[in-house]
């Protein structure tokens, strides 16, 4: 998840969307995605990301088959005009084959869904 936050704050979301769950990837095509994702940008530089805590749960989401899920706390440190910003984060993922696929929240699949850009569409 260190690298899909990464990815996220650097810009690479292609590399973000290619992370993404497949039943979610259904829901939006990386161009609208990356779209909503640029149209959400509040900018800065990163700093840090860092995984402070993991743990399994129970998971269900409609349209993702798995039902476990692990849960992430990340905490990402921006540099926004000299101003250091540190936000906490909690995001889901789920094992599909041998890797780990992020998944939206509920309001963000299903405004991509309906084909419009969510406030956020990060996930957790």
């Amino acid at each position: 998840m260190e690298r899909i936050y990464t990815d996220r704050l650097t810009g690479d979301y292609a590399a973000y969307y290619e992370a993404l769950h497949p039943s979610h990837q259904a829901l939006v095509s990386q161009q609208q995605f990356t779209h909503c994702l640029r149209r959400g940008e509040r900018g800065g530089e990163l700093q840090e990301v860092k995984i402070l805590d993991s743990y399994e749960s129970e998971l269900e989401e409609q349209g993702i088959p798995e039902r476990e899920a692990e849960v992430v706390v990340i905490r990402v440190i921006l540099d926004r005009g000299g101003e250091e910003v540190n936000n906490v984060e909690t995001a889901f993922a789920v094992q599909v084959d041998d890797e780990y696929r992020w998944i939206l929240g509920p309001a963000a699949a299903s405004a991509l869904a309906d084909g419009r850009c969510p406030g956020d569409v990060r996930g957790g």
